[in-house]
């Protein structure tokens, strides 16, 4: 049996770059991925993964042109196995990747409860506006979801508690909870919170026609069965409906305010 040799380096960007020179069978580079990883490396996120930097005998560079670029980008040295004996043919990429949920639930540093896509989709979208407003790029990392989840356990421990219920709702929930979570973080108070999730999702058994919480409810209901959903817009007018039902205005039909009410970083 042909032994596989693998050694952990310091990968630095000139060697980077002397690697790089003989990356002649690969995919196409993406842009947003190399600067994800970047941001790791720039940031301490980078983490070793047991995927190595693999070189064929004969030199040419099979597996890693991404994280190579990243070190690059980033300008800093990064530690990274390297496997250099590999076959010209080897074949990459054919698993299955693990999600940032498998990853937090896998690392068991918090409540697995976060590892489901309701809380991973809020920490992705939270960490996306994070990154636009800073012109960081578009691609988000495992790394990056799970810090955001770790930095804002306590607030998710009371979003936890605001949304959990019995029956499931029978509509995309993520913005929801996303209006409701920036609620809680300007300061609102959690149980007038979870008064309002309860109203979205079972509704009201004599349902009020001038409820800001029944306006909105509608409305997402009517996005939902015409297949349309716009997050902004939708946090937004959930936003809305939280203030109006916390001052106990009447209103018969959602509103889009146009600006968040309450800021998403």
């Amino acid at each position: 049996m042909e032994q596989i040799i693998l050694k952990k380096q310091l990968i630095t960007p000139e060697m980077a770059n002397q690697i790089l020179e003989k990356n002649h069978i690969n995919r196409r580079l993406r842009i947003d991925d190399v600067n994800a990883y970047a941001r790791d490396i720039l940031n301490g996120n980078w983490k070793e993964n047991s995927d190595p930097i693999t070189i064929s005998k004969s030199g040419n560079l099979l597996n890693g042109q991404h994280r190579l670029n990243a070190i690059i980008k980033a300008g800093v040295a990064a530690e990274m196995y390297v496997r250099r004996d590999a076959p010209d043919d080897c074949i990459f990429d054919i698993g299955i990747p693990r999600s940032a949920g498998d990853t937090i639930a896998i690392e068991n540093k918090v409540d697995r409860e976060f590892s489901k896509n309701e809380y991973v989709s809020l920490a992705r979208f939270m960490v996306g506006e994070e990154l636009s407003k800073r012109k960081g790029g578009k691609k988000i990392t495992h790394q990056e979801i799970e810090n955001y989840i770790m930095e804002n356990v306590c607030y998710l421990e009371k979003l936890k508690y605001i949304t959990t219920g019995n029956k499931k709702a029978y509509f995309t929930t993520v913005p929801v909870r996303v209006a409701v979570y920036t609620a809680l973080k300007a300061g609102m108070d959690k149980d007038l919170l979870r008064n309002f999730w309860k109203v979205m999702v079972y509704g009201f058994q004599n349902s009020e026609e001038e409820n800001p919480i029944i306006a909105y409810r509608n409305y997402i209901i009517n996005l939902t069965q015409r297949g349309r959903q716009t997050w902004d817009e939708t946090i937004k007018r959930g936003q809305y409906a939280i203030r109006e039902y916390a001052n106990k205005t009447k209103r018969k039909r959602s509103v889009n305010p146009g600006d968040f009410i309450y800021p998403l970083i």
